[in-house]
């Protein structure tokens, strides 16, 4: 469980807490590439509890590690309310590229709270509309 006290004290961070740059997103990855079991227990049951911008950073970093696990954590972001947390989600789910299919892990009744959020937010609407459609290609059958 080392690996992950390593990954939660990098993600609880709050050095820089609007930004978080590429190089601290690859720290973590490298930590989740050596987790180990426990370590992904931990971070199973642990995570309900993380603030969003923990989510949200875990996420981001969860891109790299192409695992039926990961790629099942990262689905359960989108059941979040928080709008970064949900876009995280979206795009490390971009890097399966249909290794696994999203349809068989999440019920439409997730999808419809993700864009739910995703609309609410008080963004650009190009991007908004960007994210809709990267989140309904997720769920094409």
């Amino acid at each position: 469980m080392r690996n992950f006290k390593d990954a939660d004290q990098l993600m609880s961070s709050t050095k820089n807490e609007m930004f978080w740059d590429e190089s601290e997103v690859d720290l973590v990855r490298n930590i989740f590439e050596k987790f180990d079991d426990a370590d992904w227990q931990e971070l199973e049951k642990t995570l309900p509890f993380k603030p969003d911008q923990w989510k949200a950073r875990c996420a981001q970093s969860l891109s790299a590690i192409l695992s039926e696990r990961s790629y099942k954590l990262l689905l359960t972001f989108l059941d979040s309310q928080d709008y970064w947390t949900v876009v995280r989600a979206i795009e490390s789910l971009d890097e399966f590229e249909n290794k696994f299919r999203a349809y068989d892990y999440v019920s439409t009744e997730v999808v419809n709270r993700a864009t739910l959020t995703i609309q609410k937010y008080q963004g650009n609407e190009e991007v908004k509309t960007y994210t809709l459609t990267r989140l309904n290609s997720l769920f094409q059958k």
